[in-house]
């Protein structure tokens, strides 16, 4: 089942800057590429959905998180959605849930996020030592409706995903395929897409 910390460094920034400084007129320094640091994207093209949700995972970003979830009260040209954001389990997992709406998978995964960040959100919770959520490349399908209803510039990808925790001597993993499908959101003057759907999908 998926239940879906960025640290600057003032003081190692600012010796990096006098350091570069100093070597500029160096004729033999070679400049080393620098890797970009993984940041949140504003949404506007599908691929920012499945960078935004694995990041929010690694960052323990639950606003982050919650911004990609669509909600019954968001439009697309004048329209609201009747419906919001569901997460559907695994058929296969009788002892969960069929499946979970909004609010439900939000608080879940806070309380992941809570646990993973060493302050858990009750007695009970494990303090997790690692959370790991990584989804594999994939490509994006046109749907023409969902719930039942013709949707416009709505999108699904089913993709590998594997995620792992670990608490003390216990190390917990699964690796599935998941399914999410996206659908378009006015934000100001911009669309930008959030997910409507996603299904846990059992593979042998």
């Amino acid at each position: 089942m998926l239940r879906m910390s960025f640290l600057t460094a003032g003081l190692c920034l600012l010796l990096s800057m006098f350091l570069v400084t100093g070597c500029l007129n160096d004729p033999e320094k070679k400049e080393t590429p620098v890797e970009e640091e993984p940041e949140f994207r504003d949404l506007t093209s599908k691929e920012d959905v499945i960078n935004n949700l694995v990041l929010s995972y690694a960052e323990r970003n639950i606003s982050e998180y919650s911004k990609l979830l669509l909600r019954n009260d968001d439009s697309y040209n004048g329209s609201d959605y009747q419906f919001s954001y569901y997460w559907y389990n695994q058929p296969e997992d009788e002892e969960l849930e069929a499946y979970l709406m909004r609010d439900e998978d939000i608080m879940a995964t806070n309380n992941l996020f809570l646990a993973a960040q060493g302050t858990p959100a009750k007695l009970d919770h494990e303090i997790l030592d690692d959370l790991t959520l990584e989804i594999g490349a994939g490509s994006w399908v046109a749907v023409s409706e969902l719930f039942g209803e013709p949707c416009e510039d709505c999108w699904s990808t089913i993709r590998e995903y594997l995620i792992s925790v670990s608490y003390g001597e216990n190390r917990l993993s699964g690796d599935d395929v998941i399914q999410i499908y996206i659908v378009p959101v006015d934000e100001g003057d911009k669309t930008i897409y959030k997910i409507a759907l996603a299904k846990d999908i059992y593979v042998e």
